[in-house]
């Protein structure tokens, strides 16, 4: 056989290499999707992480305003006992604060400049107990003073 009428191994061979290259393109675009789809998890998965925690320290912001207006309405209280004419109220009363406090069955919301807010209520008399509930964006904390 010489060489021109008779396909040699060479050219036999060689449109395999050429599909065996073909599909070693399709294999590394395959693994590259892979190693992206896993990096975009990885990244999902942080972000997700961060998003938790910013929305746990928006609640405990929240929390921590709303404790801080029961503290202001039970010191407000406390100031009105010690300096002003208030002589306190009977057992489940609400404090009613303006010129001067006095006492009301109903709960009297005051609204502070941050728009939290409290009521004062007071919980027995002997010996003196007082609920102060303060509020703030759908929160509540209570602060109860005995004395």
């Amino acid at each position: 056989m010489n060489k021109y009428n008779a396909p040699s191994f060479a050219k036999a061979t060689a449109g395999k290499n050429l599909q065996i290259k073909k599909n070693n393109y399709g294999s590394a675009l395959l693994i590259t999707v892979l190693i992206l789809t896993s990096i975009l998890v990885v990244a999902l998965g942080a972000a997700n992480l961060v998003v938790s925690g910013i929305k746990m320290s928006g609640g405990q912001e929240r929390s921590t305003i709303a404790y801080f207006a029961a503290e202001a309405g039970a010191e407000r209280v406390l100031w009105n006992l010690h300096y002003g004419d208030f002589s306190g109220c009977n057992l489940g009363e609400y404090v009613k604060f303006g010129a001067a406090a006095t006492c009301d069955t109903n709960p009297n919301l005051e609204t502070l400049s941050n728009n939290s807010s409290y009521t004062v209520y007071y919980k027995s008399t002997t010996p003196l107990a007082i609920t102060s509930t303060g509020s703030f964006a759908n929160v509540k904390r209570i602060v109860e003073l005995g004395f």
